[in-house]
């Protein structure tokens, strides 16, 4: 194939796709599934009597889906998981419970599920916009054992 032949080829190509995009809208129709990657920045935080606890950031796993049930309508759920190591620099707080300059070093682990509704607006065909409410828990083990070491 010469030169021509490919750009009057790529040239159709790039024509149809323009004038399918444009008969379309982008708001989506059935269902759909996607695979997130969630990130949790680094934190510190401040607890009563002087306990510091730091967590390092981390990218986590999460799963999207919705299903769109009305014109301009959408409902879904999303669950996702994170495992973030943290380091708790301890205050003391009495007889047995800590010293001061304890260190503990240790690995969260959370999960959390939302179910949530969707309402589009517009009519265009590349964008989509739309309000979404959700409710949902978050469920977060510290792994830490309950009771003395």
């Amino acid at each position: 194939m010469d030169m021509r032949a490919i750009l009057l080829t790529m040239v159709a190509l790039s024509a149809c796709g323009v004038a399918g995009a444009q008969e379309r809208t982008a708001i989506p129709r059935g269902s759909e599934f996607s695979v997130v990657l969630p990130y949790l920045d680094a934190n510190n935080t401040d607890f009563d009597g002087g306990t510091v606890v730091s967590t390092e950031s981390q990218l986590g796993l999460g799963f999207n889906f919705d299903y769109a049930f009305g014109e301009r309508w959408a409902a879904g759920a999303s669950l996702s998981f994170h495992e973030l190591n943290y380091t708790a620099n301890i205050a003391p707080g009495g007889p047995g419970i800590g010293q001061p300059g304890d260190v503990v070093d240790g690995e969260l682990e959370s999960t959390s599920v939302v179910g949530h509704v969707k309402r589009y607006f517009g009519d265009w065909p590349r964008v989509a916009p739309y309000a979404k409410v959700g409710l949902g828990v978050v469920s977060v083990d510290t792994n830490i054992p309950e009771g003395p070491p």
